[in-house]
């Protein structure tokens, strides 16, 4: 069974056609569309080079009008038009599917496809010098320039209206590992991927090649090329698909089907294309005439709001199928502050959780005195006292891009008056070992309190209340160190010296004796 009879019992919705439709010059596009829609009617199309008579051998039609009418738009979706004159349909439009509720935009582009508007009345293509210009009915999309602004608004506009997925189709290509160049240049190439449309689908190399999902960071800021070939960077690589799927919004994946009908090109071999060979590292799935169990056929992409699953139809055993995933938790923030009640003119930490959507996040803080700051912790002193409220946005790396907000109030008081401590003992004039009694007293700063005794004679105590022994007599300083719970911390200190005197001697006593204990007169005593 071809391609077309599979297709035609699919079940699928509608069917992209990247170009390339035709190479017989018998074939036109009203022959092949009439063909293709017998068995399968919604065929919506780009132009390939093919197509537009851009390649001037035999194959080349140089009817894409032809194709436009034939294949003309069939779904209910609106379709919006690029900066094209006269029929944009088949050159430049994208529309959003479903019409009610669309989860998806489909935006098919034309990049550096000559002749796609039918003006060229000799020869013109890259091959004879022509140069990518209205002239030759090509558009570069070079930075910035019409057709590449056009694309881009197409793309943030979907963001903006919720629909959760992007898809772009063309024609040519940029990365491959079979036998094509960067036909469409690093210019748009780089766009693309720095916005992290979901999907790139393109045709022209008539291989199966299915990408990593790649984006841009510090390591990788662009794809560069040498010789018009990209040069491999794995720092580009930010998922390498081996788990089977891809988590929506962190990357795009590049998707070459140039299965059809037409014959293949040679995958992954540097001893015939190793320019081609070399970005091998780029892609998970090969398959080309050099692929054990090859066939022909297409993809089916299945499309919800949550994920994408894209399985092969081909006719020989090898297939792939992979998904992109969205993230399962939306978007979530929220943030903690300490101290509790702050003072004017104290260090506020500020610490910010997040979780679901797609990392990294980013912080920013409004905190409500005009005043803001960035990061996940971050510190702010209030100049004035009062209530202020606090908002903390977060933004996550995702595409479309979500952003929540947390906001809490936040009540700065005052700073308190400054920190004062002093104490009394009891006996005022105690002796060796005898038990002194400590009394602090403490005011001002913020309670609670701490307090730490130094006795002057190497020996320490806390608490406000205490008591002391000294063993020695002497003049000892005693130190009382008073600490407060405020956010600067106060310190105050207040000290005495505590005179210690040795116990008094024993009290003077005298007795005597006398014998005999009962004398006579004149008897000695």
């Amino acid at each position: 069974m071809n391609s077309l009879s599979r297709l035609s019992s699919s079940g699928t919705n509608f069917f992209l056609g990247l170009g390339d439709y035709s190479y017989s010059s018998s074939t036109t596009g009203d022959v092949w569309c009439g063909q293709f829609k017998a068995q399968y009617n919604n065929v919506e199309i780009g132009p390939g080079n093919h197509d537009t008579g851009e390649v001037t051998d035999t194959s080349g039609t140089r009817s894409y009008e032809r194709y436009v009418a034939g294949c003309s738009y069939t779904l209910g979706s609106q379709l919006t038009c690029g900066p094209v004159t006269g029929q944009c349909y088949g050159k430049e439009y994208y529309f959003d599917y479903p019409s009610t509720s669309p989860v998806a935009r489909f935006i098919m582009i034309s990049p550096r496809v000559f002749n796609v508007t039918g003006v060229c009345k000799t020869t013109c293509n890259a091959v004879v010098g022509s140069l990518c210009n209205d002239t030759n009915g090509c558009w570069p999309y070079n930075t910035k320039d019409l057709h590449w602004n056009w694309t881009a608004k197409a793309i943030d506009s979907a963001r903006t209206a919720g629909i959760r997925w992007v898809i772009v189709g063309m024609h040519k290509v940029c990365i491959s590992a079979g036998a094509e160049s960067c036909n469409i240049g690093t210019n748009l190439f780089n766009m693309l991927v720095s916005k992290k449309v979901d999907l790139i689908l393109q045709g022209h190399d008539h291989t199966y090649e299915r990408s990593k999902q790649l984006g841009f960071n510090s390591a990788c800021t662009a794809f560069t090329t040498n010789s018009s070939y990209v040069v491999y960077n794995s720092n580009c690589v930010v998922d390498d698909g081996s788990r089977g799927f891809y988590t929506a919004g962190a990357g795009t994946v590049v998707v070459i089907g140039g299965t059809f009908g037409s014959g293949y090109s040679i995958v992954n071999d540097p001893t015939v294309h190793p320019q081609n060979a070399a970005e091998a590292p780029y892609f998970v799935s090969l398959m080309g005439t050099n692929t054990p169990g090859n066939g022909h056929g297409f993809l089916v992409y299945s499309v919800s709001a949550s994920r994408i699953d894209i399985q092969s139809n081909f006719a020989g055993t090898y297939q792939d199928s992979f998904s992109i995933v969205s993230s399962t938790a939306p978007l979530s923030a929220s943030f903690t502050y300490t101290p509790a009640s702050p003072s004017v003119g104290s260090q506020v930490t500020f610490t910010a959780t997040a979780s679901g959507g797609t990392q990294p996040y980013s912080f920013n803080w409004a905190f409500g005195d005009g005043s803001t700051g960035t990061g996940a912790t971050t510190m702010h002193a209030y100049s004035t006292a009062g209530s202020f409220t606090v908002v903390l946005t977060v933004k996550d790396s995702g595409s479309p891009q979500q952003t929540v907000t947390s906001q809490k109030s936040i009540t700065v008081t005052s700073p308190p008056p400054p920190l004062s401590a002093s104490f009394a003992f009891s006996p005022t004039s105690p002796q060796v070992g005898q038990a002194v009694s400590f009394t602090a007293s403490a005011s001002g700063g913020t309670q609670p309190y701490t307090y730490g005794w130094a006795f002057g004679d190497g020996t320490t105590g806390t608490g406000s209340t205490t008591s002391h022994a000294y063993a020695t007599a002497g003049s000892n300083t005693v130190v009382l160190t008073v600490k407060d719970g405020g956010s600067p911390q106060q310190t105050a200190t207040s000290q005495q010296t505590v005179t210690v005197t040795s116990p008094p001697p024993p009290p003077l006593s005298a007795s005597f004796t006398f014998s005999p204990s009962s004398p006579q007169t004149n008897q000695q005593i």
